[in-house]
């Protein structure tokens, strides 16, 4: 879950959420948590979390909402216009991951014709390989995300074709206090 401040009419002051993995699937219920949570402005992120993203309830100070997957069964006041969501079959059929792979599978529905060698045969919900939908997803925050690979930055935390995030230590070349060496 993620915090973000007080319940007042401003909720704290402006509350910005750029490329965060929020994966969840079977933990916390909702990802802003179930209060109004207004004044708020996301970009690139992956909130895998069942249930609502934020409160349903109206507010006065606007939210900005975009380019984000959610993967949840309710947005509340959260309508992104180039946001990944809305139960399509990728989010049910896949495992989300912290780092992203290039592709990632997809159930087709139905009967589908495949073509082997010389015969088709038809095969029920067939699992396919299709490019990875938070590959390339995102927006260009400037100054924040200039760094990426790709057409585009991608959504989450981790950016495909950069090297991994350290974290602790490693992020500083492995440091360690002289009592902890031995």
């Amino acid at each position: 879950m993620i915090k973000v401040g007080q319940r007042d009419e401003f909720g704290g002051g402006r509350k910005f959420v750029f490329h965060n993995t929020a994966i969840q699937p079977k933990g916390a219920f909702h990802v802003f948590s179930g209060h109004v949570n207004p004044n708020t402005v996301t970009r690139n992120n992956i909130f895998d979390c069942p249930g609502r993203l934020t409160s349903s309830r109206e507010v006065e100070t606007p939210c900005d909402f975009d380019y984000d997957l959610f993967t949840g069964m309710d947005r509340g006041i959260a309508k992104e216009r180039h946001g990944i969501g809305g139960n399509p079959s990728f989010v049910k059929s896949y495992a989300l991951e912290f780092y992203p792979s290039s592709t990632t599978t997809e159930i087709k529905w139905g009967k589908v014709p495949i073509q082997q060698g010389d015969r088709t045969v038809t095969l029920t919900d067939p699992v396919t390989t299709v490019p990875n939908p938070v590959v390339d997803s995102g927006v260009r925050l400037p100054n924040f995300n200039d760094d990426y690979t790709g057409k585009m930055p991608d959504l989450g935390a981790f950016e495909l074709g950069r090297p991994p995030i350290r974290f602790g230590r490693r992020a500083t070349g492995n440091l360690w206090a002289p009592w902890e060496l031995h």
